[in-house]
């Protein structure tokens, strides 16, 4: 999954950065989960000879459970590490990227993929949810209403239409505001 992992933040960025996002947060784990120290990254240059990723056989100890919260905590670090670069569709390509029979293994010790995936989207609408401002609702309906007359009636019809709208708007406001 880490190849996966750094294929997609390559693809979508660069090579190197992959490497230091994936690097960075392997590190970040390691005090919590002391076998990623096992987990060796390399630098990209070579990647056509040498091996990007090594993991000690050391690893092969580790429960099966612990290695699935800890690849479900690694997914959600690189996401909120590349901030609104990641989210739905990237861990919709890391499962593009990877073998569906190790997409179905991982699922069994509790990284599914698809869950996430449902996750992120959840949360982005409850963020958004609360992130609404007044202004950006009357901003979106007029330019609604821009866009519905601009179709039906021409552009300068609209313009005109929508800026006398616009105007009683701000006298309806101002009354408002007096009271």
């Amino acid at each position: 999954m880490l190849k996966s992992t750094m294929g997609v933040i390559g693809r979508r960025t660069s090579e190197a950065f992959a490497n230091v996002i994936v690097g960075n947060t392997v590190k970040e784990l390691e005090d919590k989960y002391s076998f990623l120290r096992n987990v060796h990254i390399k630098g990209t240059k070579y990647t056509e000879i040498f091996e990007i990723i090594t993991i000690d056989q050391d690893i092969e100890e580790i429960e099966k459970n612990k290695l699935g919260t800890t690849m479900r905590e690694f997914l959600e670090n690189i996401i909120l590490s590349m901030g609104k670069n990641a989210g739905y569709y990237f861990i919709k390509e890391i499962k593009e990227d990877l073998p569906f029979p190790f997409v179905e293994s991982i699922k069994e010790i509790g990284v599914d993929l698809d869950f996430l995936q449902l996750k992120f989207i959840t949360e982005i609408k409850e963020f958004s949810k609360f992130n609404i401002e007044n202004h950006d609702i009357l901003k979106n309906v007029f330019t609604t209403i821009f866009e519905i007359l601009d179709r039906n009636i021409g552009r300068d019809s609209a313009y005109l239409i929508l800026n006398e709208l616009i105007n009683r708007y701000n006298i309806i406001k101002q009354i408002i505001n007096t009271i």
